[in-house]
């Protein structure tokens, strides 16, 4: 998937996701905050990066 169709699944989903997290929250900036953590964990995972990846060895 790439930026132009994350941005689109973002652009149609985001006001129904802040009415939502507003009513979870009840304030507006933790509501965009939540959200916006929310895709960027969804759509950008961090990948766990093992020791064993960079040829180290455990002594």
């Amino acid at each position: 998937m790439n930026n132009s169709e994350i941005e689109k699944i973002y652009k149609k989903y985001y006001k129904n996701l802040i009415l939502y997290a507003v009513s979870l929250t009840g304030n507006l900036n933790d509501a965009e905050a939540l959200v916006q953590s929310t895709f960027l964990k969804q759509f950008y995972p961090i990948k766990i990066l093992e020791a064993s990846n960079f040829g180290y060895q455990r002594c």
